[in-house]
């Protein structure tokens, strides 16, 4: 059963992607319909980072509640994350520079992390027992 602060981090992550997700929907949409000033345009560009921020508060506060072991494990996949995802990026950066492929959107990258992030996660947690 989850503790109480849990629950409440994962009730503060789960409202911070859902309120990105609907705001990225129609901050793009605004901005596609090309109907308001550029300034506005970038205002409602960045909108989506006000309940990611959130959701990275709650990811915060989640790995603060850990045990030291859980910490470790958390080190240990975000080292890997990091690691990997630069890899791949300076790999995709160097295709990209010499033109051997198409240009890639940065906003993938911090997918990419979490993705991998969780997979390392719970990789290294098996390892543990």
């Amino acid at each position: 059963m989850m503790k109480t602060m849990e629950k409440r981090n994962f009730i503060q992550f789960v409202a911070g992607m859902t309120g990105y997700s609907i705001l990225l929907g129609v901050s793009m949409s605004v901005i596609d319909s090309g109907n308001i000033e550029p300034i506005w345009q970038y205002m409602f560009a960045l909108l989506p980072l006000l309940p990611f921020s959130v959701a990275l508060s709650a990811i915060i506060s989640t790995v603060r509640n850990m045990d030291e072991l859980q910490k470790q494990i958390q080190l240990e996949a975000i080292l890997y994350a990091a690691l990997i995802t630069g890899a791949i990026a300076t790999c995709l950066g160097l295709l990209e520079a010499n033109e051997l492929i198409a240009h890639l959107p940065i906003i993938w990258i911090p997918a990419a992390m979490i993705l991998i992030w969780g997979t390392a996660s719970a990789l290294i947690a098996r390892r543990y027992g």
